[in-house]
């Protein structure tokens, strides 16, 4: 969904500005911190993504080794998406 649905990782593979995920601050996003967030998580994504490419079966990621990155950093966006980190409400 991060990626699909929102083509930021056009942003992050190819600095195309139309997909900063600055730019979906007031819409999808509250404000800089969690566009901090997204690059985290999209950081090791896009790695295992361009390691293997987006159509292979599932227990190929999770046997990637930088998976487990991609579990945490996912993790820690949404608790600050979901506003759990104390910075933001919903």
């Amino acid at each position: 969904m991060l990626v699909d649905d929102t083509f930021w990782d056009l942003y992050y593979e190819e600095g195309n500005e139309q997909f900063n995920p600055a730019n979906s601050i007031g819409r999808i996003l509250r404000d800089h911190h969690e566009v901090d967030v997204i690059a985290a998580a999209l950081d090791p994504l896009l790695a295992v993504l361009g390691d293997l490419g987006p159509v292979r079966p599932d227990p190929e990621y999770l046997a990637h080794p930088r998976w487990p990155d991609v579990a945490v950093t996912a993790a820690a966006a949404h608790l600050v998406l979901r506003g759990g980190d104390g910075s933001s409400a919903v």
